[in-house]
């Protein structure tokens, strides 16, 4: 009892020597101060009771660099956890960190391997991408994985050094993300401003019939800040090539090329092969016709069927289809692999298909989009690659992509912009192409896949009626013999292994062996080449 007396007693002294102090600052009342000092003791109390009762912020990680010996920030310890990233520069060394209970900032000392890739988008791009599996990796080391990291850092390039912002909560994303797209924002309308470059805008449109727009012409969107839209027919220009390396723009164009295909023709039946899962096409998870991953095999040959369904009818169907492969070359590397491993022929099968597609399709409504990073002849069977119709290529393009897509053509000697490169279409010499930027990218995407789901559902209502609509996957309507009298190349067994293995009355064997038959391919007069036949009579 003498003791609480006695502890409240020096209380009312200290009290009393604060009201005294506070009295001789302000130059005022015993009671005003008296009252200033009373609200300082409730607001200490009140900040002290909210903080040991707050609920803790969600920590994503520890931060990188930590020593646990020394118990402080460990600049060659950082150096240690980010060493792959460090592979990247010729000299690479962690200096400082700044941090707040919000955001880890580490600036790092760089010294880039390549002077020419200095402040590149595309040297951007592969640093994000490298720094996202270090991150991944530690935050796994420390039990913090939290799912998606893409979106807890950034990474900002400057002349002589690096910063990377790491989220540590809810909070340090919010505000990472703000910064992301006040940045964004900040890029785009410095572009504006900058002299010959121009941002158009687009937003979705009528139908537009059966014209086809690539997007527009860039020396007018450049020089008058218009559009000259670059157009050309649907059936015409079928088949597309589309190239440029990572950051150019490819999937953003794609889907941008996919919204006004089905602005002109909305009955179109598409099919997307979506090899690495892109953010581009996300909005099309549930569709029937998307395949994603190694299910691009299934795609592309349910695609392949209906195509020869089509031809043995005559080509009756009015309907257009078209297949469009994003990062056709990775998934043939992966399944020559798989191939390996498992004995099987899928890519020889995907490749022949492709190029039955683009030597005989145009003719039966049936177009090819194949989206890649480089074009290599050895990627398309028989000589196939010629019959692209449209070429697009975005970004910078080396000296041997410009031989290999562009021979005999005279191109601009500049650099372009992301969004923005040359075109070649069939008829027309290259032209500078520039494609726009989406004003509403959700609408814009609503509409594609409200109209994708429309034109699903009348095909459906076509197929009752009686016409011959085939569900993606299919094994009852054609078999083995009639792939190969087609096609010219031997179906897999283990895609039709439900059907009996008969004898094609129209094919004639060459030769047995044991109980196995072979035919002979058949060979095609290449004069009788869509492409090759439209150059004739233009002329």
């Amino acid at each position: 009892m003498v003791n609480i007396i006695f502890l409240l007693l020096v209380i009312l002294f200290w009290y009393g020597v604060a009201v005294c102090v506070v009295q001789t600052v302000k130059h005022c009342t015993t009671r005003e101060a008296a009252s200033f000092c009373i609200q300082k003791i409730k607001e200490v109390f009140a900040w002290s009771w909210k903080e040991a009762f707050a609920k803790p912020p969600v920590q994503y990680m520890t931060h990188i660099g930590w020593d646990g010996e020394r118990q402080c920030f460990n600049p060659k310890v950082a150096d240690e956890e980010l060493v792959e990233l460090g592979k990247l520069f010729q000299f690479f060394r962690c200096i400082d960190i700044r941090y707040n209970e919000n955001i880890y900032a580490y600036r790092i000392s760089i010294v880039y391997a390549d002077a020419g890739q200095k402040n590149s988008e595309e040297f951007k791009t592969l640093v994000t991408k490298v720094l996202g599996g270090c991150l991944a990796d530690h935050m796994m080391k420390y039990s913090m994985w939290c799912g998606e990291n893409s979106s807890l850092f950034m990474v900002t390039l400057y002349p002589e050094y690096m910063e990377i912002a790491i989220a540590r909560n809810d909070a340090g994303k919010s505000w990472l993300e703000a910064l992301r797209k006040k940045r964004e924002q900040a890029k785009i309308e410095d572009q504006r401003k900058t002299q010959g470059i121009c941002i158009l805008e687009e937003v979705w449109g009528e139908n537009k019939g059966d014209r086809m727009t690539w997007g527009y012409d860039a020396k007018i969107a450049h020089q008058y800040q218009t559009k000259s839209s670059i157009q050309t027919g649907i059936d015409t220009h079928c088949h597309a090539l589309i190239t440029g390396s990572s950051g150019s723009g490819k999937s953003v164009a794609v889907s941008y090329l996919l919204g006004r295909r089905l602005q002109a023709d909305p009955d179109t039946r598409v099919f997307v092969c979506d090899y690495k899962n892109s953010e581009d096409f996300r909005f099309l998870h549930g569709y029937a016709n998307y395949y994603t991953g190694e299910k691009c095999y299934d795609g592309i040959m349910a695609f392949y069927q209906k195509f020869n369904e089509t031809r043995e009818s005559g080509g009756a169907e009015k309907e257009r289809y078209l297949l469009i492969f994003d990062e056709y070359p990775a998934f043939l590397n992966r399944l020559q692999m798989l191939d390996k491993q498992n004995k099987e022929k899928r890519a020889a099968d995907v490749m022949n298909a492709v190029s039955e597609i683009l030597m005989l399709g145009r003719g039966l409504h049936y177009g090819i989009w194949i989206v890649t990073q480089r074009a290599d002849a050895a990627l398309f069977a028989n000589g196939s690659r010629d019959n692209f119709m449209c070429i697009l290529a975005l970004g910078r393009l080396s000296k041997e992509q410009k031989n290999m897509l562009f021979s005999g053509e005279e191109l601009p000697e500049r650099s372009y912009q992301q969004g923005e490169g040359v075109i070649l279409l069939d008829g027309r010499e290259v032209e500078e192409v520039k494609i726009p930027w989406v004003t509403d990218v959700p609408g814009w995407r609503k509409h594609m896949l409200d109209t994708l789901e429309q034109s699903g559902a009348k095909a459906e209502r076509g197929c009752k009626r009686g016409y011959s609509i085939t569900p993606a996957c299919t094994k009852k309507h054609t078999t083995p013999q009639k792939i190969q009298y087609l096609c010219g190349f031997p179906a897999r067994k283990t895609l039709f292994a439900d059907h009996k293995q008969k004898k094609h009355k129209n094919l004639k064997p060459i030769h047995k062996k044991g109980t196995v038959i072979s035919h002979e391919p058949i060979k095609r007069n290449r004069n009788k080449n869509p492409k090759t036949m439209e150059r004739t009579k233009e002329k």
